[in-house]
């Protein structure tokens, strides 16, 4: 576990909600980071070292990094429901976790939003198809 901790350690104190290291391409390319698959997989696994070691900086840099992309009204910076991109919807999962540890009512906006966007994929699979299929809750 030290070497993981060392390793992630050196990748928050290198990183900031705009310029994650972790998503090196967005930095080479001059972009900020915004809403993506990428910062969700790593905020995910933060929030599991807050859990496995109670050390208070793996959750202050999760909230701190997520607060930063979701507005108070609920919207998120840099996502949009609807793109309709699936990958978007793994970063929501984050906020599941946030919320429950923060009790921040800007999370549970933003899990509504993302949980928008389940729906709507849903109803144009169901419109597709004709008929509800199979995985798919109702």
């Amino acid at each position: 576990m030290d070497k993981i901790e060392i390793y992630i350690d050196e990748l928050l104190e290198k990183s900031t909600p705009d310029r994650p290291i972790w998503n090196i391409e967005k930095i080479l390319q001059g972009l900020k980071s915004t809403w993506n698959y990428i910062d969700g997989c790593m905020i995910k696994a933060i929030l599991e070292m807050y859990a496995i070691t109670k050390d208070e900086k793996y959750f202050r840099f999760a909230d701190n990094f997520i607060d930063c992309k979701v507005r108070e009204d609920g919207s998120i910076e840099g996502y949009s429901v609807e793109e309709l991109n699936i990958d978007n919807v793994n970063a929501g999962k984050t906020l599941f976790e946030l919320y429950d540890l923060t009790g921040k009512e800007k999370y549970r906006k933003a899990i509504d939003l993302v949980y928008s966007q389940i729906e709507q994929m849903q109803s144009r699979e169901v419109s597709r198809q004709g008929k509800i299929q199979p995985g798919y809750a109702r």
